[in-house]
């Protein structure tokens, strides 16, 4: 170990020792305080007390969910789903311990399902980008009670039932 990994180091332990908060451009933070959720905290050095405060930080960048609805007679379609949390607060009170990726990709798969249920890949060739904006406008509709928007949705392969690529 050299000696500026050393003195990183140290920097870090110091750092996570004082009563401070760093909250990067592409984070958001939730200040609680005696357990209730308070100011929603964005880029910056923010201080809290310790034992009587904490601070929650979580991604806002942009996240990539690729999913296959199940349940299509037919067909099969891949889709790529394009969301990021907006809102800390939101996300905190209403999805609790829920891991994001995991609950939206379920979210999705039921709307993008139901959209798709019941179409022949040729329909789903042929409409592609109204069957993504309905999708993504459903999926949205949904998530932004959460504290989430849906950024896109893209269908980027569909199978009709012998394999043959059509999409």
């Amino acid at each position: 170990m050299d000696l500026s990994n050393i003195f990183s180091t140290l920097l870090d332990n110091i750092w996570n020792l004082l009563p401070f908060q760093k909250i990067h451009e592409y984070e958001q933070g939730l200040r609680w305080t005696w357990g209730k959720a308070g100011k929603i905290l964005h880029y910056g050095i923010h201080p809290y007390i310790p034992y009587i405060q904490s601070i929650d930080v979580e991604n806002t960048k942009l996240q990539v969910i690729h999913l296959s609805p199940q349940g299509l007679e037919n067909i099969s379609c891949s889709l790529l789903i394009t969301f990021r949390m907006v809102d800390i607060k939101e996300r905190y009170l209403t999805m609790q311990d829920s891991e994001s990726e995991e609950f939206i990709g379920t979210i999705a798969q039921g709307i993008a399902a139901d959209i798709l249920g019941g179409k022949t890949a040729k329909h789903i060739l042929n409409n592609k980008a109204e069957l993504e904006t309905d999708i993504c406008k459903e999926v949205h509709n949904y998530i932004s009670q959460y504290g989430y928007e849906a950024d896109d949705v893209k269908i980027i392969e569909c199978l009709d039932i012998l394999g043959v690529r059509l999409l």
